[in-house]
């Protein structure tokens, strides 16, 4: 399943995004995140409403997270762009909200 945070017509909120671009909004979920039961993702509480993916205004899909996981080196033009060396492995290394 992929999911979707938007903005259409002055409203937020959370959808399931469908194989023919088509979004179903879940019910009384504006927008996902560390607060979103698990329970929600594996059986979205879909509502009958179906809008066009090209219609909304894409936002986060988590607004707010906690952490985020980076990967440096993770590609030649990055490599190459800061005259590092290739390494072996990608560099992980996390970014925490304040």
């Amino acid at each position: 399943m992929r999911f979707a945070s938007c903005a259409a017509g002055g409203r937020r909120f959370a959808a399931l995004v469908e194989d023919d671009d088509t979004l179903r909004p879940l019910r009384d979920v504006a927008e996902l995140g560390r607060e979103t039961p698990a329970e929600v993702l594996a059986d979205p509480p879909l509502t009958d409403e179906r809008i066009p993916l090209a219609e909304v205004r894409l936002l986060p899909v988590v607004p707010h997270p906690g952490k985020v996981i980076c990967l440096g080196l993770n590609y030649a033009a990055h490599v190459a762009e800061g005259l590092f060396e290739v390494p072996e492995y990608p560099t992980m290394f996390p970014k925490f909200s304040w």
